[in-house]
């Protein structure tokens, strides 16, 4: 009656009690017994002994009744049967011998060769025994039942009634040739267990429907969106991590964080190792540092060398000034992937460098910008929470943002596929998350572009392929005359860094003649206010544009180094450098600082 397309039937029926083992306990069926640290869990009916290995360099002690665990393999058998739960231990060894296993002789044999320093005798014993099982007598094995039995003797005990061992008093000694008492076996009261893998990276990957990934990961900060993405990640079986953060955990951050109370107080990325590494059966937390990473990038070699040993580096840190030295101060050759919200925590934003490290953080962080600009679905995008931020102590700089939880578990869940995904391809990507009132989420996925750079005296002059086509696109609709506009884009001073991200076009009182163009200001200014609106004061005006006849070089005219004296005089009033774009038919020219080229 059992149908082709139905489960095996198991060996025994479940009882109430559960055995939680190791999970490559079995991997070595020819080991010794081995000492284990056991902790029982009662809650009625329920009763369940968690098991691991005791770590010979910890001092850790075996719980006050010592187990010995030993794991054996039967024959495959047909299924079909399922028997009733075995009392004792001849009752056992008949139910497994139907299998064609001896299994008091394979005990004796057991105990027998079993040092008597690595246990004493008053340990009960744990039988762990796999059961593989066939469809029909013709078939391979499809599965295995695993299942536990749990002695109320003591080994010495057993060793005795099996025949391993004859015991005077307190004195034990082998036997030669023992035989079996099976009135004493018939004694050696079992419990059945139903056993249990501890939740290894293998498995956790697969509950997942994943592969499992070890890849060497670095996360720098700990914070609201770090302390949900990371678990998430650990529990997927992916990465094997190193931490970063600075702070404290403080009673307003559990208001969002994946801890607990016990973590208040303690250094956010001590704890997070503390708390991540007991998800899993092995620790997947190596390291965790508490130091500021711009602070320490100059004089601390552990921060130094954790970066250059890892493949990946997952900024959830939420800062501009940590996600730029990472693109730029830390010669590791490992990708960068950064993850935050914006300030009303309603939309996510993933930056991901390609494998290459070609485009990296920093313009990754301008092309966001520049999406910003472009779409309206984004205009408010990076506007401050109407509400503002939350006072939680008495320090001018003691505010945190209004954001609900369920965002940051909603955006979390995201951000953690995201960085799978981005991880497993090669490109570089910008993706944006954005969510509504009912959780609904749309989603915008943007290729990295080619980045171009170029020094020009003391500065580094950093565009991209997409504003070069922008350029020549604009020249190319008003030839024959000459067109021109203003570059908006970004200065890091600390690095001497111009960023040229977009551009306006020629607004619409300027003079276009086929040698000749005036720029007009008509709406120039409503627009660079929008800019700055938009983008949280990052973009900005950083210089002038023109294009040249076709057939005519990008050497600046007399008229263009007027402007540029102009304009040479107008930037370093603020300490800017002067910076002129001459579009002709072929290439583009940039002047930076000088006109020199």
């Amino acid at each position: 009656m059992h149908q082709l397309d139905q489960p095996l039937e198991p060996i025994l029926l479940p009882g109430s009690r559960h055995l939680i083992v190791p999970s490559d306990l079995f991997s070595n069926l020819d080991e010794q017994p081995e000492q284990l640290i056991v902790e029982l869990v009662t809650f009625p009916p329920h009763e369940t002994l968690i098991t691991r290995r005791i770590n010979n360099n910890s001092g850790e002690q075996a719980s006050s009744v010592p187990f010995a665990a030993i794991t054996f393999r039967c024959p495959p058998q047909t299924h079909g049967v399922v028997r009733l739960l075995p009392k004792n231990l001849e009752i056992l060894h008949q139910l497994v011998q139907a299998s064609g296993l001896d299994l008091i002789h394979f005990v004796r044999d057991r105990l027998r060769n079993w040092s008597p320093k690595a246990l004493p005798r008053d340990a009960r014993l744990i039988l762990i025994g796999h059961f593989p099982k066939m469809r029909d007598s013709t078939s391979h094995p499809e599965v295995s039942d695993i299942w536990g039995f749990v002695t109320l003797s003591t080994i010495k005990e057993i060793g005795c009634a099996v025949g391993a061992w004859s015991a005077d008093g307190n004195s034990v000694g082998a036997l030669i040739g023992g035989q079996v008492d099976l009135e004493k076996s018939r004694s050696v009261e079992i419990h059945v267990l139903n056993v249990h893998f501890a939740l290894s990276r293998s498995q956790a990957a697969e509950l997942n429907g994943l592969q499992p990934d070890e890849t060497a990961i670095v996360a720098i900060g700990l914070g609201a969106l770090g302390s949900q993405v990371v678990p998430k990640l650990i529990r997927s079986g992916f990465g094997q991590w190193r931490f970063l953060d600075e702070d404290i955990v403080l009673p307003h951050n559990l208001a969002r964080y994946e801890l607990s109370s016990h973590a208040v107080g303690h250094p956010k990325a001590l704890v997070c190792r503390s708390v991540f590494n007991h998800i899993l059966e092995r620790p997947t937390v190596d390291d965790a540092l508490v130091v500021d990473v711009l602070q320490s990038k100059d004089k601390h070699e552990r921060l130094r060398s954790m970066l250059a040993e890892s493949e990946l580096v997952v900024d959830l840190s939420a800062s501009v000034p940590v996600a730029r030295s990472l693109a730029r101060d830390f010669d590791a050759p490992a990708r960068r992937i950064s993850a935050f919200l914006n300030p009303s925590g309603k939309d996510l934003v993933v930056l991901a460098e390609d494998e290459k490290r070609n485009v990296r953080l920093d313009w990754l962080e301008m092309q966001y910008y520049r999406e910003l600009l472009s779409r309206t679905e984004f205009a408010d995008h990076l506007v401050v929470n109407e509400a503002g931020g939350l006072r939680y102590a008495r320090s001018c700089r003691d505010l945190t943002a209004r954001i609900p939880e369920d965002l940051v578990g909603l955006h979390s869940a995201i951000a953690s596929r995201a960085i799978r995904q981005v991880k497993a391809k090669p490109e570089a990507v910008l993706c944006f998350w954005k969510s509504h009132s009912d959780l609904s989420v749309e989603s915008l996925r943007v290729e990295g572009s080619a980045v171009f750079e170029q020094q020009l005296g003391n500065w580094l002059l950093c565009t991209d392929s997409v504003l070069l086509a922008k350029l020549a696109s604009h020249r190319l609709a008003r030839l024959p005359r000459e067109t021109g506009g203003v570059m908006i884009g970004s200065h890091d001073f600390q690095r001497q860094i111009v960023y040229v991200v977009d551009l306006i076009p020629s607004p619409p009182d300027s003079e276009e003649w086929p040698t000749l163009y005036i720029r007009g200001y008509e709406q120039l200014a409503d627009y660079l206010g929008e800019v700055s609106a938009r983008t949280a004061g990052m973009l900005h005006y950083v210089g002038e544009w023109h294009s040249h006849p076709n057939g005519s070089s990008t050497q600046p005219s007399r008229d263009d180094r007027k402007v540029f004296a102009w304009l040479e005089t107008y930037m370093k009033s603020d300490g800017l450098p002067p910076l002129m774009a001459i579009v002709g038919d072929i290439d583009v020219s940039w002047y930076l600082g000088t006109l020199s080229g």
